[in-house]
């Protein structure tokens, strides 16, 4: 049988991976071995057949650049890539385009758009103004012409049916997974990446995210500020996530933090070390304002490792019992919660098992089927 050709926005993966670009990898690798579509991904400039595992070199320090010279680069540089998208697809007989970060190119596609959440509604000042600005004049727009629209989880589609009012036969939920390369690992396995980082398996708490009032990072620091001395010497907080916007206000705290050499922010880190940073932690804090999923709690989880996160928005929806939920702005409550895993070792084994279990019955082989069956839909809507 003829494979359908498909069309993928695949920028994403040209950067530091973020949460879309793993979503846009992780799937598409799943729809490639399905084999009923031929994806074919845009880069921006360009077109491979080719899905990215690594992004170019240098891509992410162009970008910044570009940034720097050019103010309104982002109206400039989607004009130049609307030409090269509407030629590419045109040109390669695309029969389908699935644009996995929100706001499609024009097109006469037949389209599926995937809306991670709608944050820059809900939380806006936790956005650049610019970001808000194009999202409330492009989103709606795309959402009524979009075929079908792909949401990360139920609380996210209940959402885009609020706010939006499509059909509710155009919003399907399609939960994310952790990939398999999260799994639980013993301590002679997490040690080689650890011992550079002076880590000790079990003995640190992780904080995964990119540094934004959003993912409320400095809530989870505050907290641990408020553990004891005595187990803060022993174990340190780590954070894993690139520098986003909006932390100007927290920079002093921040650095005062750091000074004290228990709170240690590695950056950006590769993707071969994160599993074992997972893997080795002694649990996960992520008391982000709002997610549309929250896939870092469910690789905890993954991992074999017990987590503490905020009661709102999509996170209770994929940790469910297997974590602690606490108010994300609540400093006490998360120190405490964090306190208790530290210091009650049976239970937090027992919440690492329950979190394994969770975990499993996610998988990217029922987000890929439920997005399948998008994409069939939308080409038999027209």
């Amino acid at each position: 049988m003829k494979r359908i050709p498909l069309a993928v926005n695949a920028k994403a993966l040209l950067f530091p991976l973020t949460g879309i670009g793993r979503y846009t990898r992780q799937l598409m690798e799943q729809i490639g071995r399905e084999g009923a579509f031929e994806p074919r991904y845009f880069y921006g400039a360009w077109w491979d057949a080719r899905l990215y595992f690594r992004p170019p070199m240098d891509a992410d320090r162009l970008r910044g650049w570009i940034k720097k010279l050019l103010p309104g680069h982002y109206r400039l540089a989607r004009l130049f890539e609307q030409q090269r998208f509407t030629a590419g697809t045109r040109g390669k007989g695309m029969a389908l385009y699935h644009e996995p970060n929100f706001i499609p190119y024009e097109t006469d596609l037949p389209t599926v758009i995937t809306v991670h959440d709608l944050s820059h509604l809900r939380f806006p000042e936790t956005h650049p103004r610019d970001r808000v600005k194009m999202l409330n004049k492009r989103l709606p727009r795309a959402i009524e012409t979009a075929s079908r629209i792909l949401a990360d989880s139920e609380f996210t589609r209940r959402e885009i049916l609020d706010v939006f009012r499509p059909s509710p036969e155009k919003v399907i939920a399609t939960p994310l997974a952790a990939s398999g390369i999260f799994h639980p690992r013993t301590e002679s396995e997490t040690q080689p990446c650890l011992t550079p980082l002076d880590l000790k398996h079990g003995k640190y708490i992780l904080a995964v995210g990119t540094l934004e009032p959003r993912k409320n990072l400095i809530t989870a620091l505050r907290a641990y500020r408020r553990l004891p001395s005595a187990l803060r010497r022993q174990i340190p907080m780590v954070i894993v996530g690139k520098t986003g916007w909006g932390m100007e206000k927290f920079q002093d705290e921040f650095n005062a933090l750091l000074a004290s050499g228990q709170v240690r922010w590695l950056g950006h880190v590769p993707e071969e070390s994160l599993p074992m940073l997972y893997a080795g932690a002694a649990l996960l804090a992520y008391p982000s304002l709002y997610e549309g999923f929250g896939l870092p709690p469910l690789e905890a989880m993954a991992s074999g490792v017990p987590v503490v996160a905020a009661d709102r928005a999509s996170i209770p929806e994929v940790v469910g019992d297997a974590g602690i939920l606490v108010e994300p702005l609540d400093e006490r409550a998360l120190a405490d919660a964090m306190g208790s895993l530290l210091e009650d070792a049976v239970y937090a084994r027992a919440l690492g098992s329950r979190g394994l279990e969770r975990a499993a019955g996610y998988s990217w082989e029922a987000c890929a089927a439920r997005t399948l069956q998008a994409y069939h839909q939308a080409l038999g809507a027209r």
